[in-house]
């Protein structure tokens, strides 16, 4: 698993939860770049990284993000999982 941190914190459109890092299951994947999706572990909203934070995905992003097999494994696990815990939580470090 890759986790990038960043100095700033960022906040999900959707519900406003505070984030300060990104992961992701594969190791050998680079850095979100702008354009990618980003689901937050608390809402599970599929959202769009900008660089510096994310933005709530247009009507367009929001289908191929629903067609995208990959996206809905992560979202059927994250279901499974639920969210994490208060205290394992990155950002509340």
């Amino acid at each position: 698993m890759r986790t990038d941190r960043y100095d700033q914190s960022f906040a999900c459109p959707a519900c406003g939860d505070r984030h300060d890092s990104t992961s992701s299951m594969q190791q050998d994947i680079a850095p979100p770049k702008p354009g990618d999706a980003m689901v937050c572990v608390m809402c599970m909203t599929v959202n769009v990284w900008t660089g510096d934070g994310v933005r709530l995905a247009t009507g367009d992003e929001q289908l191929q993000f629903a067609m995208d097999e990959r996206i809905q494994k992560l979202l059927w696990a994250m279901r499974i999982l639920g969210p994490p815990p208060r205290a394992a939580r990155s950002s509340d470090e």
